[in-house]
């Protein structure tokens, strides 16, 4: 998904490119937050007015500089929220902000970004020796026309394995402190490959809230998750960060997070909360309009029926309503 992702909004940047000429209109643009007292139409029109585009720097440019743009086929998804911050203090014994040499190697000479990918993706299949979910990956790759050489990634895989654990809070520092996304796109990787214990990895989670390396935290967290679950105990720890981490603006990631949460069973306890801190991308989903949101719909409304044991299906309003009221 995230490869899939990346190229629809590069072809959306360069379909509007034209600058002055394009025009955003109802038909290709949805807007989450839109700000008060405009309607979704109105709003188009004052951007149109400041010949802004639904291209990513075009809208940076324009001082929109929470803005960002998800690519969809047929649809281009506008977010103008902020990314909700969950303040927390990584550990910072050393330093230095720099991710370890080995990783930045690894990522950006000898391997096309195809490979990068997948490393990223199947790297916990492969320390497991999940052998059989590695070859999956691979056929997915290919079924999309990549070509993944297996034997090569092996021995990055390998490279990675071999990092020592003296950089791993010097990684999770950098990650806080840098703008820099293809090296913290590399402290990521360096951080995880030093990972050593459940609590390790729970501190990547104010990372899914990160707008350059949100998605491969995401992709790390739910695949270690899929094999070392979250527990009651990690939940009355962690309710509150868990909660938050809904809020993020990317509805991908949020849906993600709401079938992990739900398979694992423990959030129920915390559906008020859930419902009162962590809702703004659950009513975004929610009142989307567009049909290529409809298997969002279905997982957050998936979602909302095991949390509240509520029946309204696709009564959209109705699940609104509910929240509303819920929040009173």
């Amino acid at each position: 998904m995230g490869s899939k992702r990346f190229f629809l909004l590069m072809l959306t940047c360069n379909l509007f490119a034209f600058g002055a000429k394009a025009q955003m209109d109802t038909s290709h643009v949805e807007i989450w937050g839109v700000p008060n007292g405009y309607s979704e139409f109105g709003y188009m029109r004052f951007l149109n007015e400041k010949k802004v585009t639904a291209c990513m720097q075009d809208l940076k440019v324009s001082g929109y500089k929470e803005a960002s743009v998800i690519g969809l086929e047929g649809l281009r998804l506008v977010l103008l929220r902020a990314i909700p911050v969950y303040s927390f203090s990584p550990p910072a014994k050393k330093r230095k902000l720099y991710p370890p040499k080995k990783v930045i190697d690894l990522l950006y000479f000898g391997i096309d970004n195809d490979e990068v990918n997948f490393v990223k993706q199947g790297y916990f299949d492969f320390l497991n020796k999940d052998s059989a979910a590695v070859d999956k990956t691979i056929a997915i790759y290919q079924q999309l026309g990549l070509q993944i050489k297996k034997e090569k990634v092996y021995e990055k895989f390998d490279l990675i394995r071999s990092l020592d654990s003296t950089d791993k809070d010097s990684c999770l520092y950098f990650l806080k402190w840098s703008a820099e996304a293809r090296m913290k796109s590399a402290a990521l990787l360096g951080y995880v490959a030093q990972a050593r214990s459940k609590a390790d990895m729970l501190a990547l989670f104010p990372f899914l809230l990160d707008f350059t390396v949100g998605d491969e935290a995401t992709t790390y967290l739910t695949r270690y998750l899929s094999r070392v679950e979250l527990n009651a105990l990690d939940w009355q720890k962690h309710h509150t960060m868990f909660v938050s981490t809904l809020n993020c603006p990317d509805p991908f990631r949020a849906t993600t997070l709401m079938e992990l949460y739900q398979e694992e069973k423990h959030c129920k306890r915390y559906a008020r909360q859930i419902l009162a801190d962590g809702n703004v991308t659950i009513v975004e989903i929610l009142k989307g309009r567009r049909r290529e949101l409809d298997e969002l719909k279905t997982k957050t409304v998936k979602f909302l029926t095991y949390l509240t044991d509520q029946k309204f299906g696709k009564d959209y309003n109705a699940w609104l309503n509910y929240i509303g009221k819920t929040n009173l």
